[in-house]
């Protein structure tokens, strides 16, 4: 299946990341025992993938980590290996068991710039933005993100920079 395509049945008012990575195939594990500072990881199982999420975490937060994981898994899945964590400003944890050597400053960088395409894209967003009665409060807790995120992402639309960067990034025919 195309992973754009599952995005858009995985995508209503908001969306469903959890979803996504169900659909994905990827074994979601809600997981108490992660180092402080690891928000994620991402782990080849004898069962297939897993992501393992630290449940200390708001639910803003996981919900960007896993988004921030599936950018790994779609665009550098190549490079993962047996898997990568995530911890503080998304980079990796050199003393955990899952740091990735082959996931740098750039495939990091690129990470975080999916996850905000896949979390708050411009069919979203924009259109709530047109609604003059509609905080920026208001239109994050409708899209189930932070003010902060909501606020940088409307930024990059106000710059006049691409709004399809998660076409771009993920070929069309990219099949999961």
């Amino acid at each position: 299946m195309q992973f754009l395509s599952i995005v858009a049945r995985n995508t209503t008012d908001h969306v469903d990341v959890e979803g996504i990575v169900r659909d994905l195939g990827i074994i979601l594990k809600p997981s108490e025992i992660l180092p402080i500072g690891i928000h994620g990881r991402l782990v080849m199982d004898i069962d297939g993938w897993e992501m393992h999420l630290n449940r200390q975490d708001s639910d803003l937060r996981r919900r960007y980590t896993m988004a921030h994981m599936i950018g790994h898994w779609v665009m550098h899945q190549d490079l993962l290996g047996m898997g990568l964590c995530e911890g503080e400003d998304y980079s990796q944890d050199p003393l955990d068991d899952y740091a990735n050597e082959e996931i740098g400053r750039a495939e990091e960088e690129n990470a975080n710039v999916f996850a905000s395409e896949l979390l708050l894209p411009a069919g979203l967003v924009l259109p709530l933005a047109e609604k003059a009665n509609m905080s920026l409060g208001e239109a994050a807790k409708r899209l189930r993100c932070s003010v902060s995120g909501l606020q940088i992402r409307m930024e990059v639309f106000e710059r006049g920079a691409p709004t399809n960067v998660l076409e771009q990034m993920v070929p069309l025919t990219a099949s999961i």
